[in-house]
C-alpha cells in the first residue's frame, strides 16, 4: 500500500468493531426504534391505562437520538435550538398527564397540546439539524416550515431504508446467510403456528383437550399480543421514516443556504405587485373605521380605564362583551399588516404607508388596552381563575406583538422571532398554570 495515500475509508461512515455495523446504520436503527416507541403511548391509551410518562421518555430518547446524529457529523447545534429544545420538553412533560387536566379546559386545549409537542419537536429537530434558511427563526419562517414538515421529510423518505439495507448482504457474508433463511424459516413457522392452532381446537374437540393438557398460553393472549405488535409497527416504520428523513434532509441543507436564501429572496420581491395606492386606501379607509367607532363608542369602551361599569351591566358582562371580537380584531389587523407589507410596491409614497400601518398598530394596541382594563375590573371584583389567566396572557402577548410591528414600521427587526418565541414561552406558562 502506498503510504502516501489517504487514509483507507476517507469519505466513508465511520467503521465500528462489528463489520455489519457503521455509522448511517446504527443512527437508522436507532430512529426504527424511536418510531415504535413514538406510539407506545398511544397504545396504553386507547387501553384505557393512561398516558403516564412514555411520552415524554419518547420525548427525551428522541432529543438524544438528535443530537447525537448531529454531532456525529461534526457540526454543533445552533444556540437558538436549546430554547426549542426546552419548550419541547415542557409542552411534551406537560401533556404526559393529561388526566390533571380536569373537564374546565376543554377539548380544544387537549387538542392542542397533543399537536404542539409533536409540532415543536419537529421545528427543533430541524433547527438544531441546521436546516433553518437563515440559521435562526426569522422572516423566512414560513418556507422553513414548510421544508420542515413535508419537503424534508418526505424528500428523504426512503433514506433510512437505504441505510439500514445498504450492503447487508456483503457485510454479513455467505456463512451468515444461510443462518439468516434459517432464522426466518423458523419465525415464519412460529407466526403460521400460532395462526393455526385456534383453528385446529376449534376444528377437533380432542386436540383441543390436548392443547388445554399442555397447558399452553389461550390464543386469546396471543391475539392481543400480535396485535399489538402488527398495529405498532405498521405505524412504527413509516414515523421512523419521516423523523430519520427531517434530520437528514436538515443536515443536508446548509451547503446550498446561500442559494436557497437567493431564490426565497427573489421569490419574496416577486410577490410585490400591489400598487401603492390599493394598500393606502385599505389601511386608510380601516384606521378611519376604528376612530370613528372608538368616537362613538367612548364612553363605553374607555369607562373601563376609571372603573366605571356602564348601567346595565355585570363585571362578567361587560369584560366578555366583545371581549373575543376584540382579539378577532387584532388578528385581522395582524394580517392586513403582514399583507400589505409583503405585497404592496415600494415607491415615493412608502413613508405614507409605514405612517398608516404605524397608525393602524397604535389603534389595535388601543383596543386590546380596553379589552385589559375591562378583564381588570373583573378579576379585580371575582379574582383570578384558570380562564382569566389564559385570557390575559393572551392579551399581553397580542399587545407584545404589535408593539414589534409598530417598531418594525420603523427600523429592521426580526418581527417572526419576536412574536414566536415569547409566544412559546406564554403558551408553556399557561400550560403549567392550568396543571
Amino acid at each position: 500500500m502506498n503510504h502516501t495515500d489517504p487514509m483507507p475509508g476517507a469519505g466513508r461512515p465511520a467503521e465500528f468493531p462489528v463489520p455489519f455495523l457503521n455509522r448511517d446504520r446504527l443512527f437508522a436503527a436507532l430512529f426504527l426504534a424511536l418510531g415504535y416507541l413514538f406510539w407506545e403511548p398511544f397504545w396504553w391509551d386507547a387501553s384505557g391505562t393512561g398516558w403516564s410518562v412514555q411520552l415524554g421518555l419518547f420525548s427525551l430518547a428522541y432529543a438524544a437520538a438528535v443530537l447525537a446524529l448531529v454531532y456525529s457529523q461534526g457540526r454543533r447545534p445552533p444556540a437558538e435550538s436549546w430554547y426549542w429544545l426546552g419548550i419541547t420538553q415542557l409542552l411534551v412533560w406537560r401533556f404526559a398527564f393529561p388526566r390533571a387536566f380536569g373537564d374546565d379546559i376543554g377539548v380544544n386545549l387537549g387538542l392542542a397540546l397533543l399537536l404542539l409537542p409533536v409540532a415543536a419537536g419537529g421545528y427543533w429537530a430541524f433547527c438544531a439539524c441546521g436546516g433553518l434558511t437563515a440559521g435562526r427563526t426569522g422572516l423566512w419562517l414560513p418556507a422553513d416550515v414548510l421544508c420542515c414538515f413535508f419537503a424534508a421529510p418526505f424528500g428523504n423518505f426512503g433514506l433510512l431504508a437505504r441505510h439500514l439495507l445498504a450492503g447487508a448482504g456483503r457485510a454479513l457474508g455467505r456463512s451468515w446467510r444461510g443462518k439468516g433463511a434459517a432464522l426466518a424459516g423458523l419465525a415464519a413457522g412460529a407466526g403460521l403456528c400460532a395462526l393455526a392452532f385456534p383453528l385446529l381446537s376449534a376444528a377437533d374437540g380432542a386436540f383441543a383437550g390436548l392443547l388445554a393438557g399442555l397447558r399452553l398460553p389461550r390464543w386469546g393472549a396471543w391475539d392481543a399480543v400480535l396485535l399489538r405488535w402488527t398495529v405498532k409497527s405498521l405505524f412504527a416504520v413509516p414515523t421512523a421514516c419521516y423523523l430519520y428523513g427531517l434530520c437528514r434532509g436538515a443536515l443536508a441543507r446548509r451547503p446550498a443556504g446561500a442559494f436557497r436564501r437567493q431564490g426565497l429572496r427573489r421569490g419574496a420581491l416577486a410577490l410585490r405587485v400591489v400598487p401603492l395606492r390599493t394598500p393606502l386606501l385599505a389601511v386608510g379607509a380601516l384606521c378611519g373605521l376604528y376612530g370613528l367607532f372608538m368616537a362613538f363608542q367612548a364612553r363605553y369602551l374607555f369607562g373601563a380605564f376609571w372603573g366605571v361599569l356602564p348601567a346595565g351591566f355585570t363585571y362578567a358582562q361587560y369584560a366578555r362583551q366583545g371581549f373575543f371580537q376584540l382579539l378577532q380584531t387584532a388578528l385581522l389587523n395582524g394580517c392586513v399588516l403582514a399583507g400589505v407589507w409583503l405585497t404592496a410596491r415600494r415607491g415615493a409614497r412608502l413613508a405614507l404607508l409605514r405612517g398608516l400601518c404605524g397608525a393602524l398598530c397604535a389603534l389595535t394596541l388601543l383596543l386590546l388596552a380596553t379589552a385589559g382594563a375591562k378583564l381588570g375590573l373583573y378579576v379585580g371584583a371575582y379574582g383570578w381563575t384558570v380562564q382569566r389567566f389564559r385570557a390575559a396572557v393572551a392579551l399581553a402577548w397580542l399587545c407584545w406583538v404589535f408593539l414589534a410591528a409598530a417598531a418594525r414600521v420603523r427600523r429592521p427587526l426580526n418581527l417572526p422571532a419576536a412574536a414566536l418565541l415569547p409566544g412559546a414561552a406564554a403558551w408553556c406558562l399557561v400550560a403549567w398554570v392550568s396543571f
